[in-house]
This record gives structure tokens, C-alpha cells and sequence, in this order.
């Protein structure tokens, strides 16, 4: 396996790869993405990935052992693509076959589950071929999104090199017969809107589950967006006391960056949050 073609959109295992075991002889890169940046600042020699069909052509006339994907934002008919000596295989930031899909990681903290990673022998479908290595992440409560993701690329390295200690041959203690009723999910551009109408815990889930610069929860107030960073439900007995005084998603106080307000028998408080706050008046009912 000294030939490597290499597709995606994630750095830390292109540069723990041992570059005196491996040649690369075809980089393609996700444009703007980490893996964009860190090519051009080490002058290395890569493609940007434009098209699915740009992907196949390439594959059809490269010669390489070994095609890994870690961040291809497309589904390739690998079962056409494959010669026979070749092997391809998926570095996955997650846990299969119990996530699949484009987004994992955020997966893991809206639906709390392990997280982790998993390379797989690559098939025709999403996420589905044969396991060959996992690396688990235990969910714990003192992880937030950023510090996930960081975890979860790690363990992409350690899944890798596992494998690679397996020849990336297929381990049968993993199975991935049910690998399509295990959870698909891709952020969807509104999963991260926060409804009034949703539970606290879902509330709870999404805060936490989108919880970067680039994607954070939000909610919308007077035709405005507000962008939580932080969300807890208060447990002060002198609060609780005054509960009944309140509708059901009254605010109750706006101070700072912060907003309190009921929430079913619960107070809750937004914290941190990003918007103009001159609209978030007490008394106002949230919808």
C-alpha cells in the first residue's frame, strides 16, 4: 500500500501520515477547507475538488494502492472504480454503524451518543462497507462542540493507524449488516433554529450541539435572530419560588448578554447571547 491517493477536507491525518512509507501521488482538497489552508501554506502540490465527475476521472488514471477519503464531500461508484490490487477506504468522524453521514460529531452531542472514529472499506453506499478499525469517545458532560471536534480528528489518526496495523483488512467483530438503520445525519441549514416548542432537552441538546463560532443555535424574536452560547436551567429556590407569577415562554429578566424566561415548570437562562437585545423586552411572550 505505498501509493496513496488522498480526497477530503481534514488535516491532522494527512500530516501524521509517514511520508517516508507513503507517496502521494494525487491530492485533491475541498476548497477553503483546513486541509486547503495547510496545503498552501506547506507549498504542497494538490488539486481543488470541484465535481464528483473530476473526482472519477482522476481516479480512473491514477495508479495508486490505496485511496483514502477523509472529508470527500461525494458518494463514488467504487465498486465500477476499483482494480483489483487496490483498496479504498474511509476515515469516518464517528461511531459506525451506529452514525453515518455528513456531520457525526454534532451528532453525537443533539443525540447523545459516543462519539468517535471509524475507518471502513469503502462501497458504493454511505458509510456502509466493512469496518476495519474504531476508535470510541466516551460523552462526557464537560465536552462542548470545539474540543469534540479536535477529539474526534485525533481519533481519526489513531483509527487509521489501527488499521493500517490490520493491513486494512476487514475486522468481523464489527458488523455492519444493519448499517443503514443506524442514525443518518446531515446538518440541515435550520436544524439549529431553536423553536419555543421544542422540549428543554432538545433545547438543552441544540445549544450545546452547535455550540461554534460558525454554527451556533439560535432563535428568532421580532422578525431577529439571537444566537445563544450558553444555556442552563436554574435551580435557585428563590427563582422557582416566583415561578407561577409567569406565562409559559414569558422573559422574566434581560441583563447584560443574558435572558431568563420560563419554560414549562422550568426557568431557564440563554447566556452569552449575540443579537440586539433592545428587542428582547421583559414581560414579551417567545414563539
Amino acid at each position: 500500500m505505498k501509493n496513496i491517493f488522498f480526497v477530503g477536507s481534514r488535516v491532522d491525518l494527512y500530516k501524521n501520515l509517514n511520508m517516508d512509507k507513503y507517496n502521494i501521488i494525487k491530492l485533491m482538497i475541498v476548497k477553503d477547507s483546513h486541509l486547503h489552508k495547510y496545503a498552501k501554506l506547506n507549498d504542497l502540490k494538490y488539486d481543488i475538488l470541484l465535481s464528483k465527475k473530476q473526482l472519477i476521472d482522476e481516479i480512473e488514471i491514477s495508479n495508486f494502492d490505496l485511496f483514502i477519503s477523509n472529508g470527500c464531500p461525494y458518494i463514488i461508484p467504487v465498486s465500477k472504480l476499483k482494480k483489483e490490487h487496490q483498496i479504498f477506504i474511509n476515515i469516518h468522524p464517528g461511531l459506525l454503524p451506529e452514525i453515518r453521514g455528513n456531520h457525526p460529531i454534532n451528532a453525537s452531542l443533539l443525540y447523545n451518543r459516543n462519539a468517535g472514529a471509524t475507518c471502513h472499506i469503502m462501497d458504493d453506499g454511505i458509510d456502509t462497507g466493512s469496518i476495519i478499525s474504531k476508535i470510541e469517545i466516551p460523552l462526557t458532560n464537560d465536552l462542548d462542540l470545539g474540543l469534540l471536534y479536535n477529539l474526534s480528528f485525533d481519533a481519526e489518526v489513531k483509527a487509521f493507524k489501527l488499521a493500517e496495523n490490520k493491513k486494512f483488512t476487514a475486522d468481523e467483530k464489527y458488523n455492519q449488516n444493519n448499517a443503514k438503520q443506524g442514525l443518518y445525519f446531515t446538518r440541515d441549514k435550520n436544524l439549529n433554529e431553536i423553536k419555543f416548542i421544542d422540549s428543554i432537552e432538545t433545547i438543552l441538546a441544540k445549544v450545546r450541539a452547535f455550540n461554534i463560532k460558525s454554527q451556533r443555535a439560535y432563535f428568532i424574536h421580532k422578525k431577529q435572530k439571537f444566537f445563544v452560547r450558553e444555556c442552563s436551567v436554574m435551580e435557585n429556590s428563590y427563582l422557582l419560588d416566583m415561578i407561577h407569577n409567569y406565562k409559559n415562554n414569558e422573559i422574566i429578566y434581560v441583563y447584560d448578554e443574558n435572558m431568563v424566561f420560563k419554560k414549562d415548570h422550568n426557568i431557564i437562562m440563554f447566556k452569552y447571547i449575540i443579537g440586539d437585545m433592545n428587542l428582547l423586552s421583559v414581560g414579551s411572550i417567545l414563539e
